[in-house]
């Protein structure tokens, strides 16, 4: 199979796997908010799941991907068994990094949960405690799970990271209707523990039938101490990016339940919403470019990433601009029924509305991070990565005094902003970036302004299809004007060409 089959058949897998996601996440969120809203419940909930996966985003997030991928490639295409002491050491740092994890979240899940939300009340602080006691024993498996994820996905599998979100949405779905039905929150905690300790077991079954092989003592002796001082040289800059990354949500988090209890579930919806985005687009593409082109040369990812990141940005910044301008119809649709009353929509309305301008930087940045980690460029993504969060959580500080809610999407739009900004600078991709972009900004203004010309009809929905209407004439117009555009749309344009002039067998034949 050529490399561009291989790739492409990855982004595939990647890319089914999150539509699965997405779809039992948005139901899983639809069934949330008419369950429980913004209510004191969806609050302790949502502080519960900050608290057990902020410290293992701050400790591994994205690194473990960023640094063993490439790191796994180069020494697997040299020495399989080299590669295979790798992974068991890797394996081993999994382990070492999940075990105190859990045991600070079992002993201090108090300090933990006054220190991510300290606006809240102490009712709904004690249910979030509760909470965080059950899941923490699963911090070590789901680091665990991880790393086995990555093995496969070197190997040219990703089954392993593309379903972890959809059994998460299943065992919430779980957990959420065992609470309703019982009344006993503790349920919540139980389903997404239940389903941690089940995909582990699925993973390490995986592992075992696609490398049964596990190193010897020996193979230890001679290669464990040159893997691990790799490992060690290769993760140590990025170790910093997660950390930061956490810090700058913490700060989010601890302003969110300042502005008030309800603000806590509204940012986490607004975010589903932003996260489904960089999902289908950006995550399994940046995923197989570590897979595929870990540790290729500068001008390799840099072409890479012309014309893959121009691509996201040809996707993404419609998007945003019919975000932006149908935030508050798009949020009555999805959520708005049951305990998810009209301050709720409004409430989460204005994070998504605000979020949604910076949009198509966050999900285009997020892959170009990628690709400078792909050139094994480290140092220069923690400063990228800590230009974006260090602006987000400096203007959630100044802001949310004077802007309410909405200063929790603007942050984040900011963040994606500048990052967009320093990854294209970083990469030289600015000359072939602005002419698309001039095109995209004249796109986004006029959806926007159409939003205020037309008349909102009394349907949201109704509103909706109006509004993509619109949003389909004038993107249309701007594929037509502009010749960047249609130069970045042109290889999927051409691809479903292809697909619906392909030529069908007859019916009346028989096969030769």
């Amino acid at each position: 199979m050529s490399e561009r089959k291989h790739y492409l058949r990855g982004v595939l897998q990647l890319l089914a796997g999150t539509m699965v996601s997405k779809l039992t996440g948005v139901v899983r969120e639809i069934a949330f908010a008419a369950w429980f809203g913004t209510s004191d419940i969806a609050a302790a909930f949502r502080i519960s799941q900050s608290a057990f996966f902020q410290p293992i985003q701050a400790l591994t997030g994205d690194t473990l991907g960023a640094s063993f991928l490439p790191l796994y490639n180069k020494t697997r295409a040299q020495d399989a068994e080299i590669a295979r002491v790798l992974a068991f050491i890797t394996f081993s740092c999994a382990l070492l990094i999940g075990a105190p994890i859990a045991a600070v979240l079992l002993w201090l899940p108090g300090e933990v949960v006054t220190l991510l939300a300290p606006g809240v009340p102490a009712s709904v602080q004690a249910e979030a405690i509760m909470m965080v006691r059950i899941m923490a024993v699963a911090a070590p498996l789901y680091i665990l799970s991880n790393a086995i994820g990555y093995v496969e996905a070197a190997h040219g599998s990703f089954s392993a990271i593309s379903s972890r979100p959809a059994l998460l949405n299943i065992g919430g779905l779980v957990g959420g209707g065992l609470t309703v039905l019982t009344s006993h929150q503790a349920w919540l905690a139980w389903g997404a523990l239940g389903v941690q300790i089940a995909f582990f077991v699925w993973t390490a079954a995986r592992l075992v039938k696609l490398d049964p092989t596990i190193p010897s003592r020996a193979q230890f002796r001679v290669h464990g101490k040159a893997c691990l001082y790799a490992l060690i040289r290769n993760s140590a800059p990025l170790l910093l990016i997660p950390l930061v990354a956490q810090i700058g949500v913490a700060i989010e988090r601890i302003v969110a339940s300042e502005l008030g209890t309800p603000v806590v579930p509204a940012l986490e919806y607004s975010r589903f919403i932003c996260e489904t985005a960089l999902s289908l687009s950006a995550i399994p593409l940046s995923i197989v470019t570590l897979a595929s082109h870990g540790g290729s040369s500068r001008d390799a990812v840099r072409d890479h990433a012309r014309s893959t990141g121009a691509f996201l940005l040809l996707l993404a910044v419609p998007l945003s601009a019919y975000l932006e301008a149908n935030a508050h119809g798009v949020i009555q649709v999805l959520f708005g029924r049951g305990a998810f009353d009209a301050h709720s929509v409004d409430l989460t309305a204005s994070i998504l509305s605000a979020a949604s301008l910076g949009l198509g930087g966050t999900v285009t940045s997020y892959f170009l991070i990628k690709a400078l980690n792909a050139n094994l460029r480290n140092v220069e993504t923690v400063a990228v990565v800590t230009l974006g969060f260090a602006s987000n959580a400096l203007f959630d500080v100044l802001a949310w005094h004077h802007l309410g809610a909405a200063t929790l999407g603007y942050g984040v739009s900011l963040n994606g902003l500048l990052t967009f900004a320093a990854c294209t600078t970083r990469l030289r991709l600015w000359p072939q970036f602005l002419p698309l972009l001039a095109w995209l900004a004249i796109g986004f203004a006029l959806t926007v302004a159409a939003r205020q010309v037309i008349p909102a009809p009394s349907s949201a929905l109704l509103g909706l299809l109006v509004q993509g209407l619109c949003w389909i004439l004038i993107w249309v117009g701007v594929y037509i004007a502009s010749s960047p555009v249609r130069a970045t749309a042109r290889p999927l344009v051409d691809r479903v060409v292809r697909l619906i002039r392909r030529p069908r067998p007859s019916k009346t034949s028989l096969p030769s």
